[in-house]
């Protein structure tokens, strides 16, 4: 159920059904609505539903994202998906990459990605690094992952709060 200056959406309306986990506005002004049943976009005083004809696993999502170069991504349980000519692709070199809870982007066009048990998650458009405790992080279950002004990376966990810095990576 969505509700907005007096008026109420829901199914009915083409909203997908479920608890929201997120919203996020696109540059382009869409709102995206991410639901334990699903994606959906509301634009142009409508509603889009994103199933799997439209590569998107309803019960998959968990975040949202754009890049600086107005691309939409998404993080699911079952992985990376880019928005391109109207449907959710895997990018080429993501597919091992599983259980994404979190998208961020830094300045420089770079994805980051927070994951359920496998670490933090490094994408370059080619391939993705995994850095994990193995490699010193305090939990390899990030739920959200930001920067700050100092080139830091800062990541909630299981095990609390932490940083690191980028050039240590």
């Amino acid at each position: 159920v969505m509700v907005v200056a007096g008026t109420r959406w829901d199914t009915g309306d083409g909203l997908i059904p479920n608890k929201v986990r997120s919203l996020y506005e696109s540059s382009d002004g869409s709102v995206w609505i991410v639901t334990k049943g699903g994606l959906s976009r509301y634009a142009d005083d409508k509603f889009e539903t994103f199933g799997l004809e439209k590569g998107v696993a309803l019960e998959d999502v968990y975040a949202i994202g754009e890049s600086p170069s107005k691309k939409l991504w998404l993080g699911l349980l079952s992985g990376l998906k880019k928005y391109e000519n109207g449907a959710f692709q895997t990018p080429p070199g993501s597919e091992e990459t599983k259980a994404i809870r979190a998208i961020h982007f830094d300045g420089k066009d770079r994805l980051w990605l927070a994951t359920s048990g496998q670490g933090l998650h490094f994408y370059d458009g080619q391939s993705t690094t995994a850095i994990t405790s193995q490699h010193g992080l305090l939990d390899d279950v990030i739920y959200s992952v930001t920067q700050d002004a100092f080139d830091r990376l800062w990541m909630s966990s299981n095990r609390g709060i932490f940083w690191v810095s980028k050039k240590e990576l």
